[in-house]
């Protein structure tokens, strides 16, 4: 959805930039996104929060969000913060995090081959 010009994910990740505590709930998030946006529903900038924590339980429900956007991390009890970004030596940049996400894309890949193989029904027949 977009609002103002603006994607939701960007109106969250702003408004947890924005906010003067290390660790934040959705209610916080949702109350900085409406003061600017009071269009934007609070369902919506609470799933944003919960698919942009790649390491939420319930963050699954939101592939797309959770894949291109993972800003927070989940601390538990309803508290995110900021995902700390921190750059290995290996001198490209990369963080820890997406080197992680790259290992499991590639190992995502390897395992859907395996299902397709696997389930076709007429060999998995004979």
């Amino acid at each position: 959805m977009v609002n103002s010009g603006s994607p939701v994910w960007e109106l969250v990740l702003e408004a947890a930039k924005e906010l003067s505590l290390k660790t934040f709930a959705p209610r916080d998030i949702i109350k900085k996104v409406q003061e600017k946006n009071p269009n934007v529903k609070s369902v919506t900038i609470r799933c944003h929060v919960i698919g942009m924590s790649p390491n939420h339980p319930s963050s699954k429900h939101y592939p797309s969000t959770r894949k291109n956007h993972p800003s927070f991390n989940y601390l538990g009890n309803g508290r995110f913060e900021l995902q700390r970004q921190t750059n290995t030596g290996g001198g490209n940049g990369m963080s820890e995090w997406e080197k992680l996400k790259e290992k499991i894309v590639d190992l995502q890949s390897v395992v859907c081959t395996f299902k397709v193989d696997f389930l076709d029904r007429d060999s998995f027949k004979k």
